[in-house]
């Protein structure tokens, strides 16, 4: 895992998301997403949506496909004040919570994911 993907997930872990309380990790994607480049927008149900254009195939035609990549941002009520801890080195490193709370892991390292990949797509002209 790189240390920007495990940063990232430490910073979304940290931000409390209780369902219909999502504005911390809502706020903390946007400002992620706009400084990459992308204009986002929060539709009526509170969804943050951006959109990332598809590259020229060369030809001057798009290349025609689109992927959507979804995660939610709300997480139950035992993720409230999180300690992530990590444990290990390189390879062999783990995240749990420190003991206090449950670790609310599962959609907030899909967001990490989701997040730099789609960085990295723009850093890196990718399709």
């Amino acid at each position: 895992m790189s240390d920007r993907l495990l940063e990232t997930f430490l910073d979304l872990l940290r931000l409390d998301s209780p369902s219909g309380a999502e504005g911390p990790v809502r706020d903390y994607l946007r400002a992620r997403l706009e400084a990459a480049g992308l204009a986002t927008r929060t539709d009526a149900a509170g969804n943050l949506l951006a959109d990332l254009p598809a590259l020229s195939s060369g030809q001057g035609s798009p290349h025609g496909h689109k992927l959507l990549l979804s995660a939610h941002m709300d997480v139950v009520p035992p993720c409230l004040g999180v300690t992530p801890v990590i444990e290990g080195e390189g390879a062999d490193r783990v995240v749990r919570s420190d003991g206090t709370t449950v670790l609310g892991a599962d959609d907030k390292a899909a967001l990490a994911a989701i997040l730099c990949t789609m960085e990295d797509a723009l850093a890196h002209g990718l399709p």
